[in-house]
């Protein structure tokens, strides 16, 4: 389980000096459950909460939805120079990683490794 991806959510929630009974509300979840994520006992939330997470604590999505995909060694430096439709791709790709399964994920970290391939050859 995801961490990194708890400790992410944690970080922002304190420094915005938030409780988690604040954050669950604002998401739909409960503070179990939050707290749960927080500290890598449960599993990263999905795309539709990752986004409410985000939006609550007013921070960019892309980073907590690499971090709570299920491919390790997807670096956010890959995404460099993607550009909107790039990223907009990416979310979408995200977003349907529930219905995709472990083969979506395996599409994802395809996409990134040529996407960083292919930057890495044009420089």
């Amino acid at each position: 389980m995801s961490t990194k991806y708890g400790e992410m959510i944690s970080s922002v929630r304190r420094l915005e000096d938030r409780s988690q009974t604040w954050l669950a509300e604002m998401i739909g979840v409960s503070r179990v459950h939050l707290s749960l994520v927080e500290t890598g006992a449960r599993k990263p939330f999905p795309v539709s909460t990752t986004m409410a997470v985000a939006a609550a604590l007013d921070i960019p999505a892309l980073p907590l939805l690499l971090e709570s995909l299920p491919v390790r060694g997807v670096d956010a430096t890959a995404l460099k120079g993607f550009g909107e439709a790039g990223l907009r791709l990416l979310a979408a790709l995200v977003y349907w990683l529930p219905v995709l399964g472990p083969a979506g994920a395996n599409i994802i970290h395809a996409a990134l490794e040529a996407a960083r391939t292919e930057r890495a050859d044009g420089q």
